[in-house]
């Protein structure tokens, strides 16, 4: 039996294709020979040989990335680019890149993380822009596909929708392949189409946690086990004052919407904050309640104002010669007519904060350290879909003048650091900043 269902509304973002489109090029690396005329490397740090019919390219610089480039006259400026990728040994970005610009080595660069997320890059930004992308396979090979028309881009996963992006910088070019400082990633099956493939929104999401909780979750953590069994989501977090745990699927949430769980507190401390959370862009919201049965809200950065405690609260197990778990029904909804979002427990309304100044495209499951939970029964959807459009992220946010800095698993990398100084603190990453306005994501490369 199916556990996981997801539904999906397909917005058209521009006119539909043609149903047969025409292939531009293609390359599935049988013919050595044939292949190794296609395709030029962008710098000579850059190597690649023919393997078993796939194409494996080397980067040896320590900080700079290189591409494995095939120029195209004319360059189309609708297009779709799909192409196979697997990470090497030792290597944890994959990517391609469209509109590539031989004189300047300039394109959009696109690439899949282990962690697993899509990160991307856009000429002229800083920093790269960072979405969740449950699909990533660590093992397998990936198929990574981006679909041009005008100024917009919409980015696709094994042939899940991610994210969409827009910029009109480099209306066209070649398209490479694109490997990360001392890095491998072996390509396969490239292809290139004069069609334009529109984003996939999804609109619901159910999870009842019966079939494991890969390729739906990412799973943002520190000092933290986070594991499906017994059809439960079971977390666990250190006494470590930094853990915590973010549980994170993607899905468009438009202004009217739910978001349910239900959720047992079986450990740990009974003061510590567990519960929902929406995010999108450099914004983040929570909802939370604790084993006191006290419960608060907070959008964007800044310490909780617990209220209550609440009878209607359940709360933290009650031990005598027998130990009782309660299960808490937490929930969030939006109504169109106020916009005005509600936070509820056991069907009774606790908190109340304005709509999002933010398109919320990520929701799931937050908590922070010396906690033992149990999830089950995720529901969250969209109710008004005729307003969905697609997600197109804004730009990454100027870095705050000072801002703690995370890694992907949450732990703090430094504190309190000015933007100056951001590049020479890190090392080559993705990373988080959080400060006055929330999250934002921060890519030395």
């Amino acid at each position: 039996m199916k556990k996981i269902t997801q539904a999906s509304l397909v917005m058209m973002i521009a006119s539909v294709a043609a149903l047969n489109a025409a292939v531009i090029f293609e390359d599935n690396f049988d013919n050595e020979g044939v292949s190794v005329k296609k395709w030029t490397a962008s710098n000579n740090f850059v190597t690649s040989a023919f393997k078993a019919g796939e194409f494996e390219v080397n980067n040896s610089h320590e900080i700079s990335s290189g591409s494995m480039v095939h120029s195209l006259s004319p360059a189309p400026e609708t297009f779709t680019f799909s192409v196979s990728m697997k990470f090497g040994a030792g290597t944890d970005y994959a990517g391609l890149g469209v509109c590539f610009q031989t004189a300047t080595n300039k394109s959009y660069s696109i690439f899949i993380t282990k962690n697993p997320y899509v990160v991307i890059f856009i000429p002229g930004e800083e920093n790269g822009r960072v979405t969740p992308a449950p699909s990533v396979s660590t093992t397998n090979a990936n198929v990574v596909t981006v679909s041009k028309k005008g100024s917009e881009f919409n980015v696709f996963v094994n042939n899940e929708y991610v994210t969409s992006f827009t910029d009109a910088q480099l209306p066209s070019g070649g398209i490479a392949l694109n490997v990360r400082p001392k890095s491998t990633v072996v390509y396969d099956n490239v292809v290139l189409e004069d069609t334009f493939r529109p984003a996939a929104v999804k609109s619901k999401i159910t999870d009842d946690f019966e079939d494991g909780i890969q390729n739906r979750w990412v799973i943002e953590s520190n000092d933290a086990n986070v594991t499906e069994a017994n059809g439960k989501l079971n977390i666990t977090t250190s006494l470590d004052s930094k853990a915590q745990v973010f549980a994170i699927a993607n899905l468009f949430l438009g202004d009217s919407f739910k978001v349910r769980t239900e959720v047992s507190m079986v450990g740990g401390d009974s003061n510590t904050i567990y519960g929902l959370t929406i995010r999108g862009e450099d914004q983040l919201a929570l909802f939370v309640i604790n084993g006191e049965c006290r419960y608060g809200t907070l959008v964007g950065s800044g310490n909780f104002t617990m209220g209550g405690p609440s009878s209607d609260i359940m709360g933290k197990p009650f031990k005598s010669t027998t130990t009782y778990f309660y299960v808490d029904t937490m929930e969030i909804t939006q109504s169109k007519s106020t916009g005005k979002i509600t936070f509820s427990v056991n069907g009774v309304k606790l908190a109340e904060i304005p709509k999002m100044n933010f398109s919320i495209t990520e929701v799931g499951i937050y908590c922070q350290n010396n906690i033992q939970l149990q999830i089950d029964n995720f529901y969250a959807e969209n109710y008004a879909l005729s307003s969905i459009k697609p997600v197109v992220r804004g730009k990454v946010i100027t870095p705050f003048v000072s801002s703690n800095v995370y890694d992907v698993l949450g732990r703090l990398v430094t504190g309190n650091i000015k933007n100056q100084n951001i590049k020479n603190n890190l090392s080559n990453g993705v990373y988080f900043m959080q400060g006055q306005r929330g999250r934002v994501v921060l890519t030395n490369r």
